[in-house]
Formats: structure tokens, sequence, C-alpha cells
């Protein structure tokens, strides 16, 4: 049977607030060189490649639940050996070799405290830019609070936060898709001409900011195939593949949904913000403009600045005397402190539940499950809490190439090993997947993962190096 459509629902909001974090404002300012053509190109062949990975994970997390489950699901004691697996117990299952199951847990934790990290450091930022009665709080004060609330909630609520996920992550959707609008509205009239370069050096920042843009929700799939099963009634919980084909596609549509905000957001900006000063220079003397060739801003600009692109655009709209400046402002602060807010939950809630899942392997009793998995969370948070207050600014350009790089590597490489041990096992009796579409999922997800593992490894985390020594 299918699972309730609010659990739908929420498995659907999970994905969109895994995947559309604040990273989308800054995805157009990665386009200032290679322009809108290539970057849709490889955009396409991206999301073709995490549909992969989600029918991949959904494989492995059904064929894993059937191994270790009877065929009705029980609610457990939190304490018991949960049946539903967690990342965790997907390694523990699928990946034999210890020092690779090692590399996984490094992994999926680097991803998840850099992450972290990275959202308990610009959240309270956030807040200020929003409420600037909080500019005489100090900073450090503001980013502790920030943590240590969001933590006790997650700590404590769980899962039971998902019906106002959902609802924070219906309405940053709603907030978004308000602000592409009205920047498409004005990029009507502006109509900055778009140069597209498809040198294979200039590909690199589109490849790896597209990918890592729909990139994550993997690490929170156990959460919600987890939700979803804990939804069904005792009477008939029957997970067959119309229940495994529903979650399926409710998370694809998440990653769509993403996909499309995702493309429009980078249109929006590209049309009204100049890419290079060359550019503009280019556009206003076939205009033949009588004004200064210079522009008020540009991607590339922003770009060197690590800027997200809201910046040069609110700047271009000011120089046009735009009211809409500040409109755009605001929606973009509110936004902001919205999507951070509600993806530091969604992803503790994650890293929760890959740690839930280490402490209850190695827990002989219920005492100890509450010890080790509380020891846990407080090295996750004090890691995450102690690198925000540090605020390294160097170090963090440098381990965002880093946690991309761990991040393709665990759900291109890893999860498609998984996916194979996990066939092999089941000898394809209970599998979602025709031998048609596995073949497809092993050459063409491993070819492109492989790809950006290498331009990441070889090209990206060198360049970045370089620049912050």
């Amino acid at each position: 049977m299918r699972p309730p459509f609010a659990t739908l629902l929420q498995t659907f909001a999970v994905s969109v607030a895994t995947v559309l974090g604040t990273g989308i404002l800054g995805l157009p300012v990665a386009l200032h060189a290679s322009g809108l053509r290539p970057f849709l190109a490889l955009f396409v062949f991206n999301l073709i490649s995490q549909i992969g990975v989600i029918a991949a994970t959904t494989e492995i997390l059904h064929l894993a639940f059937r191994a270790s489950a009877p065929h009705h699901y029980q609610p457990l004691d939190p304490h018991a050996q949960s049946h539903a697996p967690s990342l965790h117990s997907l390694a523990s299952r699928f990946i034999s070799v210890a020092f690779f199951r090692t590399v996984f847990s490094f992994l999926v934790l680097l991803h998840f405290l850099f992450i972290l990290s990275t959202y308990a450091l610009a959240g309270p930022q956030a807040y200020v830019a929003l409420f600037p009665i909080l500019a005489t709080v100090p900073i450090q004060l503001i980013q502790t609070v920030f943590v240590l609330v969001s933590a006790l909630l997650i700590i404590s609520a769980d899962t039971r936060l998902l019906p106002s996920v959902t609802l924070a992550t219906i309405a940053k959707a709603l907030l978004l898709t308000v602000l592409v609008s009205l920047t498409l509205a004005r990029s009507l009239t502006i109509r900055e001409p778009v140069h597209d370069d498809w040198r294979l050096p200039v590909l690199i920042d589109p490849l790896l900011m597209g990918t890592m843009a729909l990139s994550g929700v993997v690490n929170l799939m156990p959460v919600t195939f987890h939700k979803s099963i804990d939804s069904l009634p005792p009477t008939d919980a029957t997970v067959d593949r119309q229940f495994v084909a529903a979650y399926r596609n409710a998370t694809v549509i998440g990653i769509i949904v993403c996909f499309l905000l995702n493309i429009a957001w980078a249109i929006a900006v590209l049309f009204s913000v100049p890419q290079s000063s060359s550019s503009s220079a280019v556009a206003h003397a076939t205009r033949a403009l009588v004004r200064a060739v210079k522009p008020c801003a540009t991607l590339q600009e922003a770009y060197d600045q690590g800027q997200i692109a809201t910046i040069p655009l609110v700047k271009v709209l000011q120089c046009r005397k735009d009211s809409l400046d500040s409109v755009i402002s605001f929606i973009v602060n509110l936004f902001i402190v919205v999507s951070i807010t509600v993806s530091f939950l969604v992803m503790s809630m994650g890293m929760k539940h890959y740690l839930d899942g280490q402490a209850r392997e190695k827990a002989e009793s219920p005492q100890d499950y509450d010890y080790a998995r509380g020891f846990r969370y407080l090295v996750c948070f004090g890691i995450v809490l102690g690198t925000a207050l540090a605020n390294p600014h160097g170090l963090f350009r440098i381990m965002e190439g880093v946690t991309t790089l761990a991040l393709n590597i665990e759900a291109g490489l890893f999860m498609l090993f998984m996916l194979y041990v996990a066939r092999s096992d089941d000898g394809g009796e209970h599998s979602l997947l025709s031998p048609l579409a596995a073949s497809f999922v092993y050459l063409f997800v491993g070819f492109y993962f492989l790809t950006v593992v290498c331009v990441d490894s070889f090209f990206y985390l060198p360049r970045t190096i370089l620049r912050q020594s």
C-alpha cells in the first residue's frame, strides 16, 4: 500500500529542504564565464544522475529492509534494534571491507559536520541582517544560542518536527518563487545579453556548482524512509513495490522542483546582471546608450569577492533607481533566515539518524545506547559550534570543495557499489529496477560522478588552495 499523503508530502518537503539551501543564491555567480546554455546542458545531465542516485538509494533501502524485517513492519521500542535501515547499517551490511566502511563513515560525517558548520556561521548573520536590533548582541552568543536551541529541538523531538519542517519548507519555496518571479519580471526590461563559452576550463565551475545545487538528499533518505514505514497502520503495514515506488517518486519530484527553481533563478540573474565588464561594454556600445560603460556590478566581480548573486543584482537595481531593490533585499534576507533554519534542522535530523545507527549497533543495553548516542551528539554538535565560533574564512572555502568531493564519492560511487551488492544478494527477486535500468544507473551515474570527482580533485581543489595560500 502507499504511504499516507501527509507522509509523502513530508518526504517531498525534506528533499526540497535538503537541496534548496542558500546555495541557489550563489549559483548564477558561478556562470559568469560559461553563460546559460553550457550550464543548462550540464545541469540536465546532473538531474538525470541525481534521479539515478535516488533510484539506487531507494532500492538499497528497500532490499535492506526486506532482509532485516518481517513482511509486516511493527514499530519497535527506541532502544531496540530498528528494522528500518540507517546509513550506518547500510554500510555495515553491504560494505564488507572494514577500511572502506570507515572511509564511508568519514565521508558521511564530514558532509554533515561541514554543512552544519556553514549554517551555524551564516544563520546568525542572516538573523542580524533581518533584525538589526540583534547587531548589539555579540555574534558568538547568537551562534551559540542558534546551535544549542536547534540541537536540543532535534534531540528531543526528532522526526516529530517534520510537520513543522514541511510547512516551513513550503514557505521558503514560496519566498524563492516570489523572488524569482520579481527578478524575471525586471530582467525582461533590462535584458542583459548572455555570452556562452563552451571551453572546458570554463565549464568547471558550472559543473561543480550545479552538482552541489542538487546533491545531499541521499543522506536524508534513510530518515524519510524510516518515517514512511512508521506511518503505516500496524494492521496493514505491508512494504510492497507500490509503497517504495510512491516514496521514490515523492523524493524525485522534490529534486525536479529544485531543478526548475535553480534554472529560473539563473536565467533571471543572467538577464539582469552583466557577466563581466567587457560583456557589459559590448552591450552598451551595441545599444548606443549615452551613459558610462562601466557597469554598477558584474557576476565576475561577485565571484572574485565570494558574494551571492543577490548582491550584484541589488546594486544593478539601485543604479537603475528601481524601487524593487529594497523589496528584493528584504525577501532575500527573509528567505536566507527561513532556509538556513530549516536546512540546519533537517541536516541535524539526518546526522542524528546516522549517529543513532552507530550507537544502536554497539550498545548492549538501553543505558549503553543512551550514553553512546549522547556522547556522539555532544562531540558532533560541539565540533559544529566550535568551527562556527572559530570562523576560519580561508579554510571554509577549501572545506567547501572537500565536502563536495566527499558527498560525490559517497553518493555517486559508494551507493552504486552498495546497489550492486544488494541486488546480488537479493538475486533480483525483489528488485525494483530492471536489469536494463540498473545497467544505466551503473554506467551513466557512475561516469558522471567519476568525472565530477576527478574535476574536483585535480582542478577545483588545487586552484582553491592556491588562491587561499
